[in-house]
């Protein structure tokens, strides 16, 4: 979980070029995890007691933050979240704003697809929006 708060502090590990976390009173340098990630995981893993966590979606439960994650590529779960950047919530929220807003606007698509069709089976009327389009 501690490579889970961590690997947030940067959205894309490749752009981490000091990656040091204080641990207890101890000092990780987590420079061999991005090296292995960066270069494909290729190899034995460094620091195999470490977790590669990724959260996928955020969610506020009073009074926690909790997320679904996914661990080392394999297992999923919802833990509780605390100290997340805010740039990794800001950045989650947009995502999920412009999922709505994707479905959304396919859903309106969808409906005046299938009104246009309908309409074009029918006569339109003769001054209508509707036919002055079909006339373009």
């Amino acid at each position: 979980m501690l490579l889970a708060a961590g690997s947030l502090y940067a959205a894309d590990v490749r752009t981490v070029s000091v990656d040091i976390r204080i641990v207890g009173t101890e000092h990780v340098d987590l420079s061999s995890i991005h090296k292995w990630i960066d270069e494909g995981r290729k190899g034995d893993r460094p620091m195999t007691h470490w977790k590669f966590v990724t959260i996928e979606t955020l969610q506020q439960t009073a009074p926690w933050l909790t997320g679904y994650v996914q661990i080392d590529r394999q297992e999923h779960k919802t833990v509780y979240l605390k100290n997340i950047p805010r740039e990794i919530t800001k950045n989650l929220n947009d995502v999920r704003a412009f999922e709505a807003q994707a479905k959304t606007l396919t859903d309106e698509i969808a409906s005046d697809t299938k009104r246009l069709v309908e309409e074009d089976a029918v006569e339109a009327k003769p001054k209508s929006q509707f036919a002055r389009r079909r006339e373009q």
